[in-house]
């Protein structure tokens, strides 16, 4: 499998996600099942709603038209964005 700079980026970005709700769990110490469904759904909204318009524009650029490109030896050029 060829990991590329989307996937590196996407995997961060949902570490972040974790992070960010297991550290307001543990600063607010909330241990109603419900308030945490209810708190799951706010933050998952609100990071779907950054993810659409603050990152994937970003990922689109990285990926750009490199599909369509192909190298000298006729295989798919593999592009900048991959490690």
């Amino acid at each position: 499998m060829e990991l590329s700079m989307t996937d590196v980026t996407v995997y961060i970005y949902n570490v972040a996600v974790v992070l960010t709700g297991g550290f307001l769990i543990m600063e607010a110490g909330i241990e109603d099942r419900a308030v945490l469904i209810g708190l799951a759904a706010v933050l998952g909204l609100f990071w779907t709603v950054y993810f659409r318009y603050s990152m994937a524009p970003k990922l689109a650029s990285l990926a750009g038209d490199d599909d369509d490109d192909e190298n000298d030896n006729g295989a798919p050029d593999p592009g900048p964005d991959r490690l």
